[in-house]
């Protein structure tokens, strides 16, 4: 985190923000873990069936969906845009 958000009037919104991201990616790591253990409770009983139709289709659709959320936030955070650079200068 920048130091001179703190010099900005908008700490507020920026912290909230921050806040919502991290609660998305921890959630997110959550639920990949649940589902890890669900797959091996399926392995364990023997439920085959379960784990192809319930655990794999629910992780690709996991993945696809949440997953690349995850992502584009990661890639928000490493490369940051500037809405107020001046693109002529090159």
């Amino acid at each position: 985190m920048d130091p001179t958000w703190n010099l900005s009037p908008q700490v507020l919104n920026f912290t909230n923000s921050m806040k919502e991201k991290l609660a998305v990616i921890i959630a997110y790591f959550h639920l990949n873990f649940g589902i890890v253990l669900n797959a091996m409770n399926a392995i364990y009983f023997g439920k085959y069936q379960k784990l192809v139709f319930d655990i794999f289709t629910g992780v690709i659709i996991f993945l696809g969906l949440i997953g690349y959320m995850v992502v584009l936030i990661y890639f928000k955070w490493w490369y940051p845009v500037n809405a107020y650079e001046n693109i002529t200068d090159f």
